[in-house]
């Protein structure tokens, strides 16, 4: 027995090896074919997506006013930049004093929001996309045009109601727009009257100069 158990022993393994050799490799699924050749294309494409997060970004101060028909004319907080895009549209708005309300700062690549406070402590929520506007030939290289889209000012306040279901959150639209303006301009965006009251809301938004934003 001694001599034939290292032959044994060896016999065995050669034939266990053999048999492992030749023991064909499982075929890949559909599902993973599929994912194989989507990861191919991806890979592929890959190059192309150079410069998506390169966009350059900017900043914005966002002025929510309180405008009345009825008080005496004035500007009550605005800057000089507001009070001017106010009087370039004299004769469009019936207000006859405007009060700064609330004011917040955006800064941003695409999209962005930020909350103000309103009159009656109404909560609003502000949010918008920026992006480079058209050249004359339809280009975005070297134009200082920007692009505001998506424009909106949501009243998000929380309406206490004596309901078993507790206080309700009314989120609403009250302006929502798209427009283009310059790097260091202050625009009128919109207005919406506040209700049974001679009284409404102005929004205003200056795109704050690359030079003075910390860029």
């Amino acid at each position: 027995m001694k001599v034939f158990t290292p032959i044994l022993t060896g016999l065995l393994f050669l034939i266990s090896t053999d048999v492992i050799a030749q023991v064909p490799a499982p075929e890949a699924s559909a599902g993973e074919r599929d994912r194989a050749s989507s990861n191919q294309r991806w890979l592929t494409r890959a190059p192309q997506a150079e410069g998506l997060f390169d966009r350059p970004t900017y900043s914005f101060q966002i002025s929510l006013l309180l405008a009345d028909t009825q008080t005496e004319e004035g500007y009550e907080g605005l800057s000089k930049n507001a009070q001017k895009a106010l009087e370039d549209l004299r004769d469009f708005l019936p207000f006859k004093s405007y009060r700064l309300l609330d004011f917040a700062w955006l800064r941003t690549s695409h999209r962005s929001s930020a909350r103000v406070q309103g009159p009656d402590d109404r909560d609003f929520e502000l949010t918008l996309s920026v992006g480079k506007g058209p050249t004359g030939d339809g280009s975005t290289k070297g134009s200082g045009k920007l692009y505001i889209s998506n424009f909106d000012l949501r009243d998000t306040s929380t309406l206490n109601l004596d309901v078993d279901a507790g206080p309700l959150r009314r989120a609403r639209s009250l302006i929502s727009t798209s427009f283009g303006m310059d790097e260091g301009e202050t625009v009128v965006v919109g207005t919406s009257r506040l209700e049974g009251d001679q009284r409404a809301l102005v929004v205003l938004l200056t795109a704050v100069p690359t030079s003075l934003s910390g860029k």
